[in-house]
């Protein structure tokens, strides 16, 4: 492996650890959101389930982005 080759995986490592730093922080939110969810009344579980679902939104794009740059 030449000089340029091992800059472009190190580019490419630190790309990908990004992406999973921005999951990390997704998934974290997640679990916050429904652990408060159990706490409660349900107009606001309903708002909290509906941000709930941006995130999962925001995970699966990330999760896409992810899965190309092991291609």
């Amino acid at each position: 492996m030449n000089r340029e080759e091992a800059i472009r995986l190190l580019e490419k490592v630190k790309a990908d650890q990004r992406l999973l730093e921005q999951k990390e922080e997704i998934l974290y939110a997640m679990r916050m959101l429904a652990i408060e969810a159990i706490e409660v009344d349900q107009s606001k579980r309903l708002n909290l389930d509906r941000l709930f679902q941006e995130l999962k939104q925001q995970l699966i794009y990330l999760e896409s982005k992810n899965d190309d740059s092991f291609h």
